[in-house]
């Protein structure tokens, strides 16, 4: 089981959006995802969220916060399933914000519970203001995901999230963290190579090669549930999502159909 979250300490750099799309690809394949939404934001749940929630949360109870604070080991009975198929997930819930997590106690859950038995990968999506709920995701993930933005606005956090995970959990764990360029915009429209080179140098160990484009086609999938299809209008979001999804598994993806 690979555990992935997403990192960022700077608002609307597209860390959920980027989430679902990886998380969607990788489930096309076969294989079983998990999200733990430990965003207060609850867009990741929001967005995969089946219209029949009630059925499998009837007393609206399955949410990440009652799970962590359980005091037994039942991390599974929080989950439920999705709208997309191979993709259960773990809601958010306000709680989330008035609780001081420990640093062991996700990765304590994750282990008791053997989610490993029962899912591929695990993507954890995480809110934009740094705290513990942070550290106790980053502690226990293979792979930290940053979406940026290219552009100036984007950069200090990104050093700073940096020096946060660093400090926080390790440096052997920025080993770990992998950074992707999102919402670029096509060169006819701005320039943004001295943006690229900015972030090159001084991030260039860390930076994956996908770009994902800044699309209305984004926004499809995200608000509409809207499959990413394989025609040519699909094409530059498609070819991007495909290639993160494949460097975050550990080998290409090869995806036919729709997903």
């Amino acid at each position: 089981m690979k555990i992935i979250s997403t990192a960022s300490i700077k608002g609307g750099t597209g860390k959920t959006t980027v989430l679902l799309l990886v998380s969607r690809a990788i489930a096309s394949t076969g294989k079983k995802c998990l999200i733990i939404d430990l965003d207060v934001n609850n867009s990741a749940s929001r967005a995969f969220m089946p219209q029949n929630v009630r059925e499998y949360d009837p007393m609206g109870k399955k949410n990440a916060a009652a799970a962590l604070l359980s005091t037994e080991d039942d991390f599974l009975e929080y989950i439920i399933p999705s709208i997309v198929p191979n993709i259960d997930i773990l809601r958010s819930h306000p709680q989330l914000t008035r609780v001081n997590f420990t640093q062991m106690l996700l990765k304590n859950k994750i282990q008791k519970s053997a989610l490993d038995d029962e899912y591929d990968y695990v993507f954890i999506d995480t809110p934009a203001t740094y705290y513990s709920l942070h550290v106790m995701a980053y502690q226990v993930s293979d792979i930290i995901l940053t979406p940026v933005n290219p552009s100036q606005f984007d950069f200090s956090p990104l050093q700073q999230l940096g020096i946060n995970i660093q400090e926080d959990i390790g440096v052997e764990k920025l080993e770990n963290w992998k950074i992707v360029f999102n919402k670029v915009k096509p060169e006819n429209q701005t320039s943004q190579k001295d943006y690229f080179q900015l972030y090159e140098n001084n991030f260039s160990k860390y930076i994956v090669n996908p770009k994902i484009p800044d699309t209305v086609k984004t926004r499809e999938c995200i608000d509409r549930n809207q499959l990413i299809g394989c025609s040519k209008d699909w094409a530059k979001l498609r070819c991007s999502v495909v290639e993160l999804a494949g460097i975050i598994s550990g080998e290409p993806l090869d995806i036919k159909e729709a997903f």
